[in-house]
């Protein structure tokens, strides 16, 4: 099978950082979601590769976005964690984790969607900067959006309005996760609902229009690994780090160079959490738009590392979500020396 052939190159490929007791595996406890940035490190673990490399993934699977893998974080049962981010934004500034690399962009995941015949679906081009996207301050004001609030999702409203001269305080925000949220706006409630793919391929599928996603209004959204600060100084647990990643970029790499490959176990992926995809083409959508990095691309903006987050750390401070010394800890808590000596700059 593939997993065995994949198997056998990644282990010849990490003989030369065999652990120091041949047969020791060390356990990592890393965070992750039933979404698209968790492909590869599920693919990893179905695969056995990561055992095959010295060191085992023992996962908390978040349905519920980052706040989640951030509370088990306080709790102390995570060593590591991926992270959108937006609340790699808390994992640094209120965790004090580590971020040590930015392994795909998922800014392309999150979008607003609204009912087809409501007025800002239908109104396209009021801001002359951005003529796809849709929506105005007529139609958008007063109006009732349903998304997450501290996630990806509020950027995303916050900015869209934003195009228009408006803020969160000219709509009436609800606090909600997405599968209930857009369970909401099937009702008849709300006026506008952010979505998370691949929710927003479903939405897409039943007829509602997508009014706008953040990458459309060029904001990218790094999702990032970050470790815990008893992770980074613990030799052991970072030496399981530095074979995920050289791992997760192993296969970034391939899956970025084989898209039909990739499309096939992002299918596999979704079937596995519950989100059946009936056309795989659909997926395309994913695929494209919520990128995997590759190790060039990675290493090519290496000095940028954790750029996203600040960006997004400057928002929240604006918006008075995070205190003025958040960003302080988030520029602090940036770690560009391990990519790099994986990958060499």
């Amino acid at each position: 099978t593939t997993a065995a052939t994949t198997t056998s190159a990644s282990v010849s490929a990490a003989t030369n950082a065999a652990p120091s007791d041949a047969g020791e595996i060390i356990k990592l406890r890393l965070g992750m979601f039933d979404v698209r940035n968790s492909l590869v490190t599920w693919y990893i673990m179905q695969n056995g590769l990561d055992k095959a490399n010295g060191f085992e993934i023992v996962p908390t699977v978040s349905t519920a976005g980052g706040s989640f893998l951030n509370e088990a974080i306080g709790a102390g049962q995570l060593d590591a964690t991926l992270m959108g981010a937006p609340q790699g934004v808390y994992s640094a500034s209120v965790y004090d984790c580590v971020l040590v690399a930015e392994i795909s962009d998922g800014a392309g995941s999150s979008g607003l969607f609204a009912r087809p015949d409501s007025a800002e679906a239908k109104v396209i081009g009021s801001n002359p900067k951005f003529p796809e996207i849709r929506g105005s301050a007529d139609t958008l004001k007063g109006k009732t959006f349903m998304y997450p609030v501290g996630s990806m999702s509020q950027l995303t409203v916050a900015k869209y309005l934003e195009l228009y001269g408006l803020s969160l305080s000219d709509v009436d925000s609800v606090n909600t996760n997405y599968g209930p949220g857009y369970q909401a706006l099937q009702a008849g409630e709300g006026d506008v609902v952010a979505l998370y793919s691949p929710l927003t391929l479903t939405a897409m599928k039943d007829g509602y229009v997508q009014i706008v996603s953040l990458d459309q209004i060029g904001i990218p959204v790094r999702d990032c690994l970050v470790v815990t600060r008893k992770a980074y100084e613990d030799p052991k647990l970072m030496e399981a780090v530095k074979r995920y990643l050289k791992l997760v970029f192993e296969y970034n790499d391939k899956f970025q160079a084989d898209k039909e490959n990739q499309r096939k176990i992002l299918a596999e992926f979704h079937k596995f959490y519950g989100n059946e995809i009936t056309d795989p083409k659909m997926l395309d959508t994913e695929i494209e738009k919520h990128y995997l990095l590759t190790k060039d691309q990675a290493m090519a903006d290496i000095d940028n590392l954790g750029k996203s987050t600040l960006g997004i750390a400057e928002f929240y401070a604006e918006l008075g979500i995070v205190e003025e010394d958040a960003l302080d800890i988030v520029k602090a808590n940036v770690d560009t020396s391990i990519m790099k000596e994986l990958f060499g700059k």
